[in-house]
C-alpha cells in the first residue's frame, strides 16, 4: 500500500504541474503513502477491496491538499508538514466512508 500511495500520489503531482525535482525528491508520494496506509491497510477499518479504492482516492486528495497548503503557507514561510495526510484521512475517517473494524470476540 505504502507503494501505490507514493506512485499515486507522484503521479497525481505530475498531472497537476508539480515541481519535477521535488517529485523526484518524494516530496509529493510520502502524505499520500500515510493515507493510503491508514486508510486501506486496516488501521482504522476493516480490509477490502473497497478500502483500496477509498486509500486510492484518498491518496489523489491529499496531493491536491498538499497543493493547496502549500500554495497557502509559503508567503509566511511555512511547510505543509503532514497536515495534508491528517486533513484527509481525518475527511474519509469522519464522512463515514471507511467501515469500522469488526470488534474482537472475547472467549
Amino acid at each position: 500500500l505504502t507503494a501505490i500511495g507514493s506512485a499515486v500520489g507522484s503521479a497525481t503531482a505530475l498531472l497537476i504541474g508539480g515541481d519535477v525535482t521535488s517529485i523526484y525528491q518524494g516530496l509529493w508520494g510520502f502524505n499520500p503513502a500515510l493515507t493510503c496506509c491508514a486508510i486501506g491497510g486496516g488501521i482504522f477499518g476493516a480490509r477490502g477491496l473497497s478500502q483500496l479504492w477509498w486509500a486510492v482516492f484518498g491518496a489523489v486528495v491529499t496531493v491536491f491538499l498538499q497543493h493547496a497548503l502549500a500554495g497557502l503557507l509559503a508567503p509566511g514561510g511555512v511547510v505543509t508538514f503532514t497536515a495534508p495526510f491528517c486533513i484527509a484521512s481525518l475527511f474519509l475517517l469522519g464522512a463515514g466512508l471507511v467501515p469500522p473494524a469488526a470488534a474482537p470476540h472475547d472467549e
